[in-house]
């Protein structure tokens, strides 16, 4: 069915070298920034260990100002391997090193190869799906992102072996990720005259904003939460005298909770909306954040990270399935941008103040914190009900 053009894997093939690929990458993201926070915590105020935390994430951010252009230049191919490589360097540098101005470098750095990692391997993968498979097929992309980040947690407790043994890890999977990927074609990135020039009236940034703002307000509250938890888990745990391996069971099981409720949640939003399913799974995981710090057993604790992770662990998808559904198809791009605008802001924020809610306050306001914030996403989605001007077409534009 496929033509294998000068011993190239088939895309079939492609697909499946850089979802493995990109499943290894999230192993070392999930391994490395808990790791880091971990070998800080003793050393460093909390401030400045939430500071490093966001470093990383703005680095991930500004990525996406300059990949474009990069990707254009040299080719999706070569773009992950040189982000990969340069990942490499940069988790080498951090494990022979403990000054902490230098890993504000590394990481920032690391955060850069990251971005350019997920933006680029996305932008692959959309170009090599099937129009007709294309859900089933992204579906398991997302699975193979969840299983690197549930699996890379539970590596943690190797630090008690050797301080190296981490590092080595997510410098292995990388390596394998560069093997892999250097066997795909070098495909460029291509924009079609017909997504250029597709015709609609003009609509502002800041209308645009007010429209689909119940949309883009999960992608912040989720990377808040993401952000939050990866970077200040580990200082809760040091305040509250919760074992290593405890924290690391809480965030695999937080991220194995997602996966199991993942296609049931999105099966639901087709079914009854996705407003609704992003209103009252933000509720209930409000209510789990709030009571998770009075839960004293370990086997609890971890079951109530796995329930948070089932109930809103998912919503940063149908939060991007739900922005499709607000505007038409030569709108998304914008309305992609705000949302990931606000994931980075969430991201950023995250470990500052939630950081700063363990120290000023108490450790449990790490959980409140964001039991507010998803209090706060439930009477805005509640609230705001806008739509967009042309929906009529974007129904129209689908169903051809």
């Amino acid at each position: 069915m496929y033509r294998n053009v000068r011993g190239e894997p088939s895309p079939p093939q492609q697909f499946t070298q850089i979802v493995i690929a990109v499943a290894l990458v999230t192993f070392s993201q999930g391994l490395l920034i808990p790791l880091l926070a971990t070998l800080q915590s003793g050393h460093i105020s909390s401030i400045l260990n939430s500071l490093s935390t966001t470093d990383l994430y703005t680095g991930l951010v500004l990525a996406m100002f300059v990949v474009e252009r990069v990707l254009r230049w040299s080719g999706m191919r070569n773009t992950v391997v040189w982000a990969l490589c340069l990942g490499i360097v940069m988790i080498l540098l951090l494990g022979m090193t403990q000054n902490v101005w230098l890993w504000l470098v590394f990481r920032f750095v690391f955060g850069l190869c990251l971005g350019t990692i997920h933006f680029t391997t996305q932008t692959w993968l959309g170009k090599l799906t099937d129009t007709d498979r294309r859900g089933r097929q992204m579906a398991l992309y997302g699975m193979a992102t969840g299983v690197g980040f549930s699996v890379g947690p539970l590596c943690l407790n190797t630090v008690s072996l050797s301080r190296a043994i981490p590092f080595v890890l997510t410098g292995l999977a990388l390596t394998i990720s560069v093997v892999l990927i250097s066997r795909l074609p070098n495909n460029g990135l291509v924009v079609t005259n017909a997504e250029q020039h597709q015709d609609s009236p003009k609509i502002s940034t800041r209308h645009l904003y007010r429209l689909v703002l119940p949309a883009v307000l999960m992608p912040f509250v989720f990377g808040f939460m993401e952000s939050a938890l990866n970077g200040d888990l580990p200082l809760y745990a040091k305040d509250v005298g919760l074992p290593l391996t405890v924290m690391s069971m809480a965030l695999a099981a937080f991220v194995i909770g997602s996966l199991v409720l993942q296609y049931t949640l999105g099966y639901l939003s087709d079914r009854w909306g996705r407003r609704r399913i992003l209103v009252s799974c933000s509720l209930i995981g409000a209510v789990i954040f709030a009571v998770t710090p009075f839960v004293d057993s370990t086997f609890g604790f971890t079951m109530m990270f796995a329930l948070a992770g089932g109930f809103v662990g998912t919503l940063f998808s149908l939060s991007l399935a739900f922005l499709s559904d607000l505007v038409p198809s030569n709108r998304l791009h914008q309305a992609n941008r705000l949302a990931m605008i606000h994931f980075g802001t969430g991201m950023t924020l995250g470990p500052i103040l939630a950081g700063g809610a363990i120290t000023w306050l108490m450790p449990n306001s790490l959980f409140w914190s964001l039991s507010v914030l998803y209090i706060l996403y439930v009477v805005i989605g509640l609230l705001v009900r806008r739509t967009f001007p042309l929906a009529e077409e974007t129904k129209r534009t689908r169903s051809v």
